[in-house]
C-alpha cells in the first residue's frame, strides 16, 4: 500500500511541475520529518512501577502552489506517514515471571490539504501560520498476552506556527513547532473473541507544544 501511495504522489507531483513551467506563478515541493525517542517510569501501585519506551518517526513530503501579489498565500496537498512503537515492561502476577513486555506498533497513512499565510521578516525569512484537514487509515499491531490487532481510522484538523529560511532562490528550511487542533483516531479491533473486541474511539483536542512536536523540514521552490 505504501507503495502505491507513493508512486501516485510522485505523480502529482511530476503534472504539477510541469505544469509549473507555463505560468508565472511559483509552486513549492517540500517534506517535513521528525524523530523521537523517550522512555518513563510510572508507577503501577504502590509496590511497583512500569517502564514505557516509545519510539516514532514522522514523514510529510507536500506540494502546492502560491498565490496574491506577493505569493504570501500557499495552498497544498501532502501525504502523511507515521510509525510509533511503545514497549511497556509491565510487571506479571504470574509464578514463572515477574516482568511482561508489551509491545503497540501502530503505521498511519493520511491524505491532507493545508493553507499556509507567510509573513515576510526579510527577503530571507518569513513566519508563517499552517491550517490542516485530513483523515487516513493505519494498524496497530499489539504483542502481549491478550494479543490483538487493530485498523485504525484518523481525521485530524490542526493550526501548527513554523518558521522559513531560503537559503538560495530555490532551496529553503522550515521548522513547525506545535499547534492547536482537534484529532480523532478510531480503532476497530479485529478479533471478535478477545476482552478489546469491537471499536474504541479517542478525541484529543488541545495545544501541543511539547519537544517531541518540532519538525524539520526542506522545500524546493520553482
Amino acid at each position: 500500500m505504501f507503495k502505491y501511495i507513493f508512486l501516485s504522489f510522485l505523480f502529482f507531483s511530476s503534472t504539477q511541475f510541469v505544469q509549473g513551467q507555463s505560468d508565472s506563478t511559483f509552486k513549492m515541493v517540500g517534506g517535513n520529518f521528525l524523530y523521537y525517542a523517550n522512555s518513563k517510569v510510572a508507577d503501577v501501585d504502590w509496590t511497583q512501577s512500569m517502564e514505557e519506551r516509545t519510539s516514532a518517526f514522522v514523514a510529510f513530503p507536500y506540494i502546492g502552489k502560491f498565490y496574491g501579489e506577493e505569493q504570501e498565500l500557499f495552498v497544498g496537498f501532502g501525504v502523511g506517514f507515521s510509525q510509533t512503537r511503545q514497549v511497556s515492561d509491565k510487571p506479571s502476577y504470574s509464578s514463572t515471571t515477574s516482568v511482561v513486555s508489551a509491545t503497540d506498533l501502530s503505521r498511519l497513512v493520511t491524505f491532507n490539504a493545508f493553507v499556509r499565510r507567510y509573513y515576510r521578516l526579510h527577503p530571507k525569512l518569513a513566519i508563517f501560520g499552517q491550517l490542516l484537514a485530513g483523515g487516513g487509515l493505519g494498524t496497530l499491531e499489539t504483542e502481549i498476552e491478550l494479543e490483538n490487532d487493530a485498523n485504525l481510522t484518523s481525521f485530524q484538523v490542526v493550526g501548527t506556527p513554523g518558521v522559513h529560511f531560503s537559503v538560495s532562490e530555490t532551496f529553503g528550511l522550515e521548522l513547525l513547532y506545535g499547534g492547536l487542533g482537534f484529532t480523532q483516531i478510531k480503532s476497530n479491533y479485529q478479533d471478535s473473541n478477545s476482552y478489546f473486541a469491537g471499536s474504541e474511539v479517542n478525541r484529543l483536542f488541545g495545544l501541543d507544544f511539547d519537544k517531541t512536536s518540532v519538525r524539520l523540514g526542506i522545500t524546493f521552490t520553482y
